[in-house]
């Protein structure tokens, strides 16, 4: 075998890895917002697409007697993100309901070192010819005191 076919070889196989090992997440967004009259309270938002035909842990699935847990998400399910799949860590007896024991946690931790939340996904939309999904996450967190870090220095007095 020539260099060059050894080359060519070890190219192949490495694309072919590539392609095997494609994992079931597209994009993200968060954005953050102050809830009006609750004092240091705010509402995360986490906008995310992912591949439809991944395995997922359905908290909650619409029509549930008249669906498989094996069948793709739609508008309206409730999913939750936990890591690796592994059905026996992720999910309870029936695979309905994710549960706290697992292999693998995915939280979302708003940062003061208080809290961590799971990360339960709203389907709002998907498509089952370009097998996607895009999902909402709400999260409303209430800190103990407001922030006085060095970006008060920045904005002026007042500045909301």
């Amino acid at each position: 075998m020539t260099s060059a076919t050894r080359v060519l070889a070890l190219l192949l196989v490495a694309l072919c890895s590539i392609a095997s090992v494609e994992g079931s997440y597209r994009f993200g967004t968060l954005t953050w917002r102050a809830v009006p009259d609750k004092a240091n309270t705010v509402e995360f938002e986490l906008t995310t697409a992912w591949r439809r035909n991944f395995q997922w842990v359905y908290v909650k699935q619409m029509n549930a007697g008249a669906r498989a847990l094996t069948d793709a998400p739609i508008v309206g399910d409730v999913l939750r993100v936990t890591g690796l799949y592994d059905k026996s860590g992720f999910s309870d007896q029936d695979g309905t309901q994710a549960i706290v024991g697992g292999k693998s946690e995915i939280m979302f931790y708003p940062g003061d070192g208080t809290s961590k939340y799971y990360v339960d996904m709203t389907v709002t939309s998907y498509s089952a010819a370009e097998n996607w999904i895009m999902c909402t996450t709400l999260i409303t967190h209430t800190y103990a005191t407001p922030f006085k870090g060095k970006l008060q220095d920045i904005y002026p007095a007042g500045f909301t």
